[in-house]
C-alpha cells in the first residue's frame, strides 16, 4: 500500500470551489480530487516528454539517413553514368 503524506498546498478560492464541486458531484473527497488530478497532470507530462524524445529522436535518424544518403549519392551518380555509357556503346554489363 502507498505511503501517504500531508501537505499544505495554497490555491485560489475558485479552484477550491471547482474542486469540492467536483468532489460532491462524484461522491469523492476532495483529497481524491487533488489526487486524481495530480496523477493525470503528471501522465500528460511523462506522456509529452516522450514525445518530445521521440521527435528528437526522428529528427537525429533523419540527419544520419541524410548523411549516409549524400555519401553514397557520388557513387550511384558514376554507376548511371556507367550504365548510360554502356547503352550508348551497345555494350551492357555481365548480369549477376
Amino acid at each position: 500500500m502507498p505511503e501517504f503524506k500531508k501537505v499544505l498546498i495554497t490555491i485560489s478560492s475558485d479552484l477550491l470551489n471547482e474542486a469540492e464541486d467536483l468532489a460532491r458531484s462524484n461522491n469523492a473527497t476532495l483529497d481524491e480530487v487533488v489526487q486524481t488530478a495530480l496523477h493525470e497532470h503528471l501522465k500528460k507530462a511523462k506522456q509529452e516528454e516522450l514525445v518530445r524524445q521521440m521527435e528528437k529522436g526522428y529528427q537525429e535518424m533523419g540527419e544520419i539517413n541524410l548523411n549516409i544518403a549524400e555519401e553514397f549519392l557520388h557513387m550511384e551518380n558514376e554507376v548511371m553514368q556507367m550504365l548510360e555509357s554502356d547503352d550508348k556503346n551497345g555494350t551492357k554489363p555481365p548480369k549477376t
